[in-house]
Protein backbone atom coordinates (compact mmCIF):
# COMPACT_ATOMS: atom_id res chain seq x y z
CA UNK A 1 0.00 0.00 0.00
CA UNK A 2 3.23 2.35 1.34
CA UNK A 3 4.54 1.52 -2.19
CA UNK A 4 1.84 2.01 -4.25
CA UNK A 5 1.76 5.26 -2.58
CA UNK A 6 4.92 5.62 -3.23
CA UNK A 7 5.28 5.65 -6.78
CA UNK A 8 2.28 7.86 -7.35
CA UNK A 9 3.26 10.55 -10.14
CA UNK A 10 1.05 13.15 -8.36
CA UNK A 11 2.42 12.76 -5.08
CA UNK A 12 5.60 13.38 -6.80
CA UNK A 13 4.90 16.14 -7.96
CA UNK A 14 3.62 17.98 -4.79
CA UNK A 15 7.08 16.30 -3.56
CA UNK A 16 8.89 18.73 -5.84
CA UNK A 17 6.74 21.63 -5.99
CA UNK A 18 6.88 22.22 -2.26
CA UNK A 19 10.37 21.46 -1.42
CA UNK A 20 11.15 23.91 -3.87
CA UNK A 21 8.55 26.32 -2.19
CA UNK A 22 10.70 25.46 1.06
CA UNK A 23 13.72 26.18 -0.09
CA UNK A 24 12.74 29.41 -1.59
CA UNK A 25 10.98 30.90 1.62
CA UNK A 26 14.31 30.06 3.24
CA UNK A 27 16.16 31.83 1.18
CA UNK A 28 14.01 34.86 0.64
CA UNK A 29 13.15 35.28 3.77
CA UNK A 30 16.63 34.46 5.15
CA UNK A 31 15.12 31.53 7.47
CA UNK A 32 17.73 28.74 7.03
CA UNK A 33 15.72 26.36 9.38
CA UNK A 34 12.35 26.03 7.06
CA UNK A 35 14.69 24.02 5.27
CA UNK A 36 14.21 21.34 8.24
CA UNK A 37 10.84 21.07 6.89
CA UNK A 38 11.37 19.37 3.96
CA UNK A 39 12.17 15.94 5.17
CA UNK A 40 8.71 15.74 7.21
CA UNK A 41 6.33 17.50 4.41
CA UNK A 42 8.03 14.80 2.02
CA UNK A 43 7.10 12.20 4.07
CA UNK A 44 3.72 13.35 4.83
CA UNK A 45 2.69 14.04 0.96
CA UNK A 46 4.01 10.36 0.25
CA UNK A 47 2.89 8.43 2.91
CA UNK A 48 -0.71 10.51 3.24
CA UNK A 49 -3.82 8.20 3.08
CA UNK A 50 -5.60 8.80 -0.36
CA UNK A 51 -8.39 11.52 0.59
CA UNK A 52 -8.48 14.89 -1.16
CA UNK A 53 -6.76 15.26 -4.35
CA UNK A 54 -5.22 12.06 -3.79
CA UNK A 55 -8.22 9.89 -3.36
CA UNK A 56 -8.16 7.65 -6.92
CA UNK A 57 -4.12 7.43 -6.75
CA UNK A 58 -4.00 4.46 -4.66
CA UNK A 59 -6.44 2.04 -6.46
CA UNK A 60 -8.08 2.50 -10.07
CA UNK A 61 -11.98 2.72 -9.93
CA UNK A 62 -14.26 0.18 -11.33
CA UNK A 63 -15.02 0.49 -14.65
CA UNK A 64 -17.37 -1.62 -17.02
CA UNK A 65 -17.87 -2.78 -20.03
CA UNK A 66 -20.78 -1.36 -22.06
CA UNK A 67 -22.45 -1.50 -25.91
CA UNK A 68 -25.38 -0.49 -27.55
CA UNK A 69 -27.93 -2.29 -29.37
CA UNK A 70 -31.42 -1.65 -31.42
CA UNK A 71 -34.58 -3.55 -32.14
CA UNK A 72 -36.70 -2.16 -34.96
CA UNK A 73 -39.84 -0.61 -34.50
CA UNK A 74 -42.80 0.57 -36.36
CA UNK A 75 -42.99 3.97 -38.18
CA UNK A 76 -45.09 6.21 -36.92
CA UNK A 77 -47.45 8.40 -39.23
CA UNK A 78 -45.69 11.74 -38.30
CA UNK A 79 -42.00 10.40 -39.97
CA UNK A 80 -40.82 10.86 -42.88
CA UNK A 81 -41.20 8.92 -45.69
CA UNK A 82 -39.42 5.75 -46.03
CA UNK A 83 -38.20 6.52 -42.41
CA UNK A 84 -37.23 3.60 -39.83
CA UNK A 85 -37.55 3.60 -36.16
CA UNK A 86 -35.46 1.60 -33.68
CA UNK A 87 -34.95 1.44 -30.27
CA UNK A 88 -31.77 2.20 -28.90
CA UNK A 89 -30.91 0.23 -25.29
CA UNK A 90 -27.71 0.44 -23.01
CA UNK A 91 -26.60 -2.70 -22.06
CA UNK A 92 -24.42 -3.31 -19.23
CA UNK A 93 -21.74 -5.99 -19.44
CA UNK A 94 -20.02 -6.12 -16.16
CA UNK A 95 -20.39 -6.43 -12.88
CA UNK A 96 -20.38 -2.29 -12.08
CA UNK A 97 -23.21 -0.04 -11.82
CA UNK A 98 -22.62 2.19 -15.12
CA UNK A 99 -22.94 6.01 -13.97
CA UNK A 100 -21.40 9.34 -14.96
CA UNK A 101 -21.13 8.05 -18.47
CA UNK A 102 -21.68 9.99 -21.86
CA UNK A 103 -22.87 8.48 -24.85
CA UNK A 104 -22.63 10.02 -28.16
CA UNK A 105 -23.89 9.05 -31.79
CA UNK A 106 -22.86 10.27 -35.06
CA UNK A 107 -25.99 10.09 -37.39
CA UNK A 108 -24.23 10.90 -41.29
CA UNK A 109 -25.93 12.89 -43.68
CA UNK A 110 -26.92 9.91 -46.26
CA UNK A 111 -29.25 8.90 -43.16
CA UNK A 112 -30.61 12.17 -41.70
CA UNK A 113 -30.27 14.12 -44.63
CA UNK A 114 -29.57 18.38 -43.54
CA UNK A 115 -33.47 20.05 -44.18
CA UNK A 116 -35.36 17.11 -42.95
CA UNK A 117 -38.52 17.44 -41.25
CA UNK A 118 -38.03 17.04 -37.75
CA UNK A 119 -35.53 15.25 -35.62
CA UNK A 120 -33.66 12.00 -35.94
CA UNK A 121 -33.72 11.75 -32.22
CA UNK A 122 -37.67 9.92 -31.52
CA UNK A 123 -39.35 9.75 -28.43
CA UNK A 124 -37.22 9.07 -25.30
CA UNK A 125 -37.08 5.92 -23.12
CA UNK A 126 -35.14 8.24 -20.27
CA UNK A 127 -34.04 11.44 -19.24
CA UNK A 128 -35.08 14.57 -20.58
CA UNK A 129 -34.22 16.71 -23.96
CA UNK A 130 -31.67 19.52 -22.53
CA UNK A 131 -30.54 17.83 -19.69
CA UNK A 132 -29.87 14.48 -20.71
CA UNK A 133 -30.27 15.06 -24.37
CA UNK A 134 -28.84 17.37 -26.65
CA UNK A 135 -28.70 17.49 -30.45
CA UNK A 136 -26.94 19.72 -32.78
CA UNK A 137 -25.14 19.84 -36.38
CA UNK A 138 -21.82 18.83 -37.17
CA UNK A 139 -21.13 20.02 -40.94
CA UNK A 140 -23.48 17.93 -42.66
CA UNK A 141 -23.90 15.25 -40.39
CA UNK A 142 -26.08 15.44 -37.06
CA UNK A 143 -25.00 14.63 -33.34
CA UNK A 144 -27.19 13.18 -31.06
CA UNK A 145 -25.35 13.27 -27.12
CA UNK A 146 -26.55 11.58 -23.97
CA UNK A 147 -25.37 12.70 -20.23
CA UNK A 148 -26.28 10.09 -17.57
CA UNK A 149 -25.07 12.38 -14.85
CA UNK A 150 -23.61 12.47 -11.71
CA UNK A 151 -24.61 10.39 -9.05
CA UNK A 152 -26.26 12.53 -6.19
CA UNK A 153 -27.16 14.91 -9.40
CA UNK A 154 -30.48 15.77 -9.74
CA UNK A 155 -32.21 13.59 -12.42
CA UNK A 156 -28.61 11.31 -12.29
CA UNK A 157 -29.42 8.32 -14.33
CA UNK A 158 -27.44 4.87 -13.99
CA UNK A 159 -27.39 1.49 -15.37
CA UNK A 160 -27.20 -1.93 -13.12
CA UNK A 161 -24.43 -4.47 -13.61
CA UNK A 162 -26.01 -6.87 -16.06
CA UNK A 163 -28.84 -4.69 -16.93
CA UNK A 164 -30.05 -2.96 -19.94
CA UNK A 165 -31.52 0.65 -19.81
CA UNK A 166 -33.92 1.68 -22.66
CA UNK A 167 -32.56 5.00 -23.97
CA UNK A 168 -34.47 6.59 -27.13
CA UNK A 169 -35.82 5.75 -30.63
CA UNK A 170 -33.58 6.74 -33.32
CA UNK A 171 -35.26 7.80 -36.88
CA UNK A 172 -33.60 7.08 -39.86
CA UNK A 173 -34.67 7.71 -43.51
CA UNK A 174 -33.02 5.95 -46.96
CA UNK A 175 -32.14 3.33 -44.73
CA UNK A 176 -32.90 1.13 -48.17
CA UNK A 177 -30.36 2.98 -50.08
CA UNK A 178 -27.24 3.40 -47.46
CA UNK A 179 -26.75 -0.09 -46.52
CA UNK A 180 -22.96 0.77 -46.56
CA UNK A 181 -23.44 3.87 -43.50
CA UNK A 182 -23.74 3.49 -39.92
CA UNK A 183 -24.32 5.45 -37.11
CA UNK A 184 -21.40 5.62 -35.13
CA UNK A 185 -21.34 5.98 -30.87
CA UNK A 186 -18.86 6.28 -28.40
CA UNK A 187 -19.46 5.82 -24.57
CA UNK A 188 -16.78 6.90 -22.09
CA UNK A 189 -16.65 8.74 -18.88
CA UNK A 190 -17.31 7.91 -15.30
CA UNK A 191 -17.63 4.11 -14.75
CA UNK A 192 -17.65 2.59 -17.95
CA UNK A 193 -14.80 1.96 -20.52
CA UNK A 194 -14.37 3.52 -23.40
CA UNK A 195 -16.18 2.34 -26.41
CA UNK A 196 -16.46 3.10 -30.23
CA UNK A 197 -19.15 1.12 -31.72
CA UNK A 198 -20.97 1.18 -35.13
CA UNK A 199 -24.58 0.27 -35.42
CA UNK A 200 -24.39 -0.65 -39.21
CA UNK A 201 -27.94 -0.32 -41.18
CA UNK A 202 -29.19 -2.86 -43.11
CA UNK A 203 -31.79 -3.23 -46.37
CA UNK A 204 -33.61 -5.65 -44.49
CA UNK A 205 -34.42 -3.22 -41.50
CA UNK A 206 -32.41 -3.93 -38.91
CA UNK A 207 -29.31 -2.65 -37.51
CA UNK A 208 -26.64 -4.70 -35.80
CA UNK A 209 -23.65 -3.95 -33.68
CA UNK A 210 -20.02 -4.57 -35.99
CA UNK A 211 -17.52 -5.69 -33.70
Amino acid sequence: MFRQRARSPLRWLWVVTSALTLLGLAGIAGTPWLALLIPPVVATILFAPPVGIFRHDERPLPRTGAQIVSDILPALPGDPPSARRYLLTLMNNGDVVAEDFRIRLLVPSSLWPRGTRGSPLGTLRCGTLGTHWFIESVYDDTSVTFRAGAPGEHGALSCPPGASLPLAELVLVNVAHAEQDAVEYQINGGTVRTVLGRLQVRAEDEMVRRR
